[in-house]
């Protein structure tokens, strides 16, 4: 079984500090509940943890995740509410594999066209939680000691409808925002560690402007050592591109990413079907390539162009992935990732793969 939740961030594979994986996902398209299933053995076998304790809470319309050291923090938008949720990883030293907060609601906004959330959790514990509305975004950020601030919406004043947010934590508890209008665009704010919001910047234009095109931007990439932000999204045409904000505020010229078009909304998503993360100074990508539904790699090292597309899977089409840096030592690591092969929103065809990474 398992089904990729409808409009995912980041939700993992995460590695725990003792190399087990986790990934959060639903039983089934008839069965709506919130799962963390593990590997002990490098991702060969799953099973669900704590699955008797798991939220009550279902329907996995939107959703997100972080894992900061033996916890991994989830948002989760319903069509009613917004919820936080959090579960202990096994090198939790007290409580191993347990849920540690379920169903927490924080938010209870008008529906939105298609639900949406993302999460960062800054060093002091303070959680940043961003979610949809009818026709903005909202946010609200978690104290330390457990309590909600007032709801923020985002660019309340001014247009255009706004969706798809995506956010990263910087330095010094600066988390990044970037998110998506309906006329084509794609903006870009701050929130500051008192949770101040600096002007808005519009840092793309082309993008798509149907429904299915709100999640164009990927899970944004954040690279410590250089205090680089990477924003790589879908234009309108399919192709992916990015641009780079650097340490002293200043946004790349934007520059072609793929070199195939790139797949929207394969199966319930409103998201282009691709993904990023930080490896050292390097940024790698997978896309779904759009008329074939094949997987593709490529790989930016930090100088010269992006790497021709390396083909990884073409045995089935692939709708969904998801992934993230597991296996790091000091000679390498990998790029562990989950694919939906094909279920066309239904169930039973989510697969594990490694993708070898050389040391950077």
């Amino acid at each position: 079984g398992g089904t990729f939740v409808e409009t995912p961030m980041r939700i993992g594979p995460w590695e725990a500090s003792n190399g087990d994986l986790y990934f959060l996902m639903e039983p089934a398209e008839t069965w709506n509940a919130l799962m963390t299933v593990k590997s002990t053995n490098g991702g060969e076998s799953w099973y669900e943890v704590d699955g008797a304790h798991r939220p009550k809470t279902g329907d996995l319309e939107g959703f997100a995740s972080v894992r900061v050291d033996d916890r991994i923090h989830m948002l989760h938008q319903t069509s009613d509410h917004v919820f936080y949720h959090v579960f202990r990883t096994s090198d939790h030293p007290e409580q191993p594999d347990t849920w540690a907060i379920r169903d927490e609601r924080l938010a209870s906004p008008e529906e939105p066209p298609t639900q949406v959330a993302d999460i960062a959790v800054r060093s002091d514990g303070s959680v940043v939680a961003v979610y949809g509305g009818p026709d903005k975004i909202h946010s609200r950020t978690r104290s330390p000691e457990g309590d909600w601030s007032e709801e923020t919406v985002i660019d309340a004043d001014i247009g255009p409808a706004l969706s798809g947010p995506a956010l990263v934590l910087g330095k010094h508890g600066v988390v990044h925002l970037a998110y998506t209008g309906d006329d084509g665009r794609a903006f870009y704010r701050q929130l500051l560690p008192n949770d101040e919001l600096t002007e808005r910047q519009t840092i793309a234009e082309g993008l798509g402007t149907d429904s299915e095109d709100i999640g164009s931007i990927l899970p944004l990439v954040y690279q410590p050592e250089s205090e680089t932000v990477v924003m790589i999204y879908r234009r309108a045409d399919g192709y992916l591109c990015e641009r780079r904000l650097d340490a002293k505020g200043n946004w790349s010229d934007p520059v072609q990413v793929s070199d195939r078009t790139v797949v929207q909304n394969a199966v319930d998503a409103d998201q282009t079907g691709a993904d990023a993360i930080a490896y050292g100074n390097s940024v790698q990508v997978l896309f779904i390539e759009e008329d074939t539904g094949h997987l593709y790699h490529t790989e930016h090292g930090g100088e010269g162009d992006w790497s021709e597309a390396r083909l990884l899977v073409d045995d089935e089409s692939v709708q969904w992935v998801r992934g993230a840096l597991v296996k790091r030592n000091e000679a390498s690591a990998a790029y562990g990732y989950v694919y939906d092969g094909g279920a066309d929103g239904g169930s039973g065809k989510n697969r594990y793969r490694e993708l070898p990474l050389k040391a950077r």
